[in-house]
């Protein structure tokens, strides 16, 4: 069986990450494991790009060297555009930029007219939520789920897909566009009619935040500014790592690959960085990843290890609990957020690598 990593294109910022197609698309008709999740729940579990109504024809896709953004080459299939106008195949060249940061997902668009006259195009995107627990994913049955609610369009153009959970918690995709659309919300599909000049440029982008009740709101900012802050990120964790080179190019490239995949699971805290386990099923705080991960880069990155030192001691347990395995001074297992988790919907009987319990699990 192959795994997901050889089908699909990673993206992840703490708390938050995206499983995508290699046209930069979600197919929930596809592998289950697509969308995009934010605290254990996936908010997103189908986003679709077409031109005119059709699919898009892939050049390519890949991400950056820093695991940052995802970058996918696109391009036209034949069609007549809305001015009436043949258009051939490979005649406008769509290039998509996606990226996480601070629990909000962004894309930008750029269309590109390669023909000598102006063309009148229309995209599309098809965007649509299922709230699904991270371990209803994984394959877990659950006797009930919350209420789904329509996705709906504001009077400032937001678009808002919601969930109400059974844990009382409502969580919320809101997608802000840089220009107005046409709303199809029987069918969650949004229409962006462009006029390109010949040999002229258009543009799109869009933010979708993911918020829940009782946690702070991310501010709307713009793709651009977003993504400039991306960089000074990046310089800081890799920070934390000396420059190191060798005489074999392999082996250096080896060690800078496996430093960008390290820093790319460093997660925020309170009490500095955390490496979190690893996506899909894994981005979380694990106890003894933690440890283990410290341990082998202390002596590259002793401010890591203190880091790590210092969460684990803020987690620690301070009594005993039977029902999550807990005793005074014991680390946790891992950290749990989703609606699963915070209605007991996982026994400890069944206790396997494939499952949490409440707020955490002890070793």
């Amino acid at each position: 069986m192959e795994s997901y990593e050889e089908k699909f294109n990673v993206l992840n910022h703490c708390d938050t990450f995206a499983i995508l197609n290699r046209w930069g698309n979600i197919d929930s008709g596809g592998n289950q494991i697509q969308g995009i999740y934010n605290r254990d729940t996936r908010f997103i579990n189908h986003l679709h790009l077409l031109l005119n109504g059709m699919p898009l024809d892939l050049l390519s896709s890949s991400i950056t060297e820093e695991n940052e953004t995802l970058s996918t080459d696109l391009s036209n299939p034949g069609f007549t555009s809305l001015n009436g106008i043949k258009v051939a195949a490979a005649s406008l060249h769509i290039h998509r930029s996606q990226f996480l940061k601070d629990e909000v997902f962004h894309e930008k668009l750029d269309i590109q007219n390669y023909l000598d006259h102006p063309c009148s195009v229309k995209l599309s995107l098809v965007i649509k939520g299922d709230f699904a627990d991270i371990f209803e994913v994984r394959g877990v049955k659950r006797k009930a789920r919350g209420r789904l609610m329509p996705l709906t369009k504001s009077e400032d153009g937001q678009l808002v897909i919601s969930y109400e959970g059974l844990d009382h918690i409502r969580r919320k995709a809101i997608i802000y566009f840089s220009q107005p659309f046409e709303a199809d919300l029987a069918h969650q599909l949004l229409h962006f009619p462009l006029d390109l000049a010949a040999k002229g440029l258009g543009q799109l982008e869009y933010a979708i935040h993911f918020e829940q009740t009782g946690r702070a709101s991310q501010p709307k900012i713009a793709y651009e500014m977003a993504k400039d802050e991306l960089i000074p990120r990046l310089k800081h964790k890799n920070a934390y790592f000396p420059i190191i080179e060798t005489s074999n190019e392999q082996f250096t490239h080896w060690l800078n690959r496996s430093q960008a995949d390290l820093v790319s699971l460093m997660a925020e805290t309170p009490y500095g960085k955390y490496p979190y386990a690893g996506v899909p099923w894994y981005n979380t705080a694990f106890g003894r990843d933690g440890i283990i991960t410290a341990w082998q880069t202390l002596w590259l990155a002793p401010q890591l290890s203190k880091e790590v030192l210092l969460f684990l001691a803020a987690h620690q347990a301070e009594q005993e609990d039977k029902a999550s395995d807990a005793e005074p001074g014991k680390i946790l297992h891992e950290m749990r957020n989703g609606e699963m988790v915070a209605l007991n919907e996982l026994p400890l009987k069944n206790i396997t690598e494939q499952l949490m319990l409440p707020h955490f699990s002890l070793c």
